[in-house]
């Protein structure tokens, strides 16, 4: 590894406050300062694991359907072997839910004139979502839930767009021309799958409805939103399929095995109650 000389500006900016804060943030792994006209992130341990995953992101992204849209730090100097420092300038502002929407919607386009054009891989659904996470989910399930999720999605398969893996209207930013971005890459995934990414977002949008329940692993209330055309044709205006799709893909979220367990069983009440 290259010995990086680190310059006082830098120095004052981001290693002071990083060693001040780091006391309070042992199991954040990640902490963020602002300066004028750009951004600071410090990782350490799992957390640069993802930002390298990021940096592989960018390498894809340029041929991609999500080219134009993505926005990545840049790793600047490595302070010591399990502690780097990224990157970004500033953009203007967070995106409102109406601008996140118009931001899918392009995508989603994007998707279907592909897919129009036969130029899309297709994979079963399940090989489109995080291995680790979803061995695990699988793991955890009961016969009744595996032979109910084995009836409703058996033959359904995804494309193959590259997933975001954490699209959410809080992740997608505005620069001062009005250009809409999508930050925090560390989940994407190449053989992941748009749909699932628009089927995440989607319900975050019905979880501001229901303030005093998570939503995110009932396929019933997930019912409740509106999908894209695009989606409704693809999966036969079947919304269940949708919303079981959606609460497992919700479910098997890159993270740790004890936010898997948690998130399975949710899933897994929610599930029994409409089974």
């Amino acid at each position: 590894m290259k010995t990086h000389f680190i310059k006082k500006p830098l120095k004052n900016k981001v290693i002071k406050p990083f060693k001040k804060k780091v006391k309070r943030a042992k199991k954040k792994k990640v902490i963020v300062f602002g300066a004028k006209n750009n951004f600071y992130k410090v990782v350490w341990g799992q957390s640069r694991v993802l930002m390298e995953n990021e940096e592989l992101a960018s390498k894809f992204i340029k041929k991609s359907i999500w080219n134009n849209y993505a926005f990545f730090s840049k790793k600047i100097i490595s302070v010591r072997p399990k502690v780097a420092i990224y990157k970004s300038r500033k953009l203007a502002r967070n995106a409102t839910v109406e601008e996140s929407r118009i931001l899918v919607n392009n995508l989603i386009n994007r998707v279907q004139k592909l897919d129009q054009k036969n130029k899309l891989a297709y994979k079963v659904w399940y090989e489109t979502l995080d291995v680790h996470a979803f061995k695990e989910f699988w793991q955890l399930l009961d016969t009744k839930a595996i032979q109910h999720i084995n009836d409703i999605l058996a033959s359904t398969k995804l494309p193959v767009t590259g997933a975001h893996g954490d699209l959410h209207h809080k992740n997608i930013l505005v620069s001062d021309t009005m250009h809409k971005y999508l930050i925090d890459w560390e989940y994407f995934r190449i053989n992941g799958s748009l749909i699932t990414d628009i089927l995440r977002f989607n319900s975050w949008l019905v979880r501001k409805k229901y303030s005093k329940i998570n939503p995110l692993y009932s396929p019933k209330i997930l019912m409740n939103y509106k999908p894209h055309s695009f989606l409704n044709y693809r999966f036969n205006n079947d919304i269940y399929k949708l919303s079981l799709l959606t609460a497992i893909s919700n479910t098997c979220m890159p993270g740790a095995s004890k936010s898997v367990n948690t998130r399975t069983k949710l899933f897994l009440r929610h599930l029994h109650e409409n089974i």
